[in-house]
């Protein structure tokens, strides 16, 4: 059912494109399937989605597939087919706010593996080989879950500089690449906006040029 609930003939129709034979120059694997071929870790999601072969075929294969609603036990545990094939084998970003797709998984874990700065891990007292996963703040962070000092430490820029490589899309129910929770907590982090520094200038420039002028007009 196009946008509505899932019903026994969508699964059926979604069964059937799970297994539709790979094309030959996607995988000469015998007997290769979409299903198959979904990629287990980083680098095969890498090679299928570089293969322009390859994403000519899941293109087809998401046109296929239902666009219907798999209800689960909650409404949050329900979600689209072809939500669920992008999270499979999605090869373009999705868009700000929608539920990551397979390479913007890959580049969150990319991104992830940047080593977690020397003087923030030091300052946590955490090992040097430290991932950012151990310094990322919680979705239910407050103050009182800060370690003591952390909004001056060196570790709010940290996490900055790992969401802005971040894809601003859903994983886990949330936008990892919003610093809106982080400047919450730390406003310290927060960029200091210089444009109101320039447009006072500026104004403070024009009293200065009608201050001249007019004495300029008296003498």
């Amino acid at each position: 059912m196009d946008g509505g609930n899932c019903t026994q003939d969508d699964m059926t129709l979604r069964s059937a494109v799970m297994d539709s034979p790979v094309w030959t120059n996607c995988s000469n694997a015998a007997g290769a399937t979409l299903r198959s071929i979904e990629p287990q870790d980083a680098e095969s999601a890498k090679t299928l989605c570089g293969s322009a072969t390859c994403t000519a075929f899941l293109s087809s294969m998401e046109k296929q597939t239902p666009n219907c609603v798999l209800v689960g036990d909650t409404p949050k545990n329900s979600m689209n087919l072809r939500t669920m094939f992008q999270i499979s084998y999605g090869c373009t970003p999705a868009a700000a706010g929608a539920q990551c797709s397979l390479i913007d998984s890959v580049n969150f874990k990319t991104a992830t593996e940047t080593p977690v700065w020397t003087n923030c891990s030091t300052f946590l007292k955490l090992p040097q080989d430290t991932t950012v996963d151990k310094v990322m703040l919680e979705k239910n962070a407050n103050a009182t879950s800060l370690a003591a000092g952390f909004c001056n430490s060196t570790c709010p820029q940290y996490l900055l500089s790992v969401m802005k490589l971040l894809p601003s899309c859903g994983m886990e129910g949330r936008d990892h690449s919003d610093p809106t929770l982080l400047y919450t907590l730390c406003p310290n982090a927060k960029p200091v906006n210089k444009s109101g520094a320039s447009t006072l200038s500026v104004s403070l420039w024009s009293c200065v040029v009608v201050l001249v002028t007019a004495v300029a007009t008296l003498f």
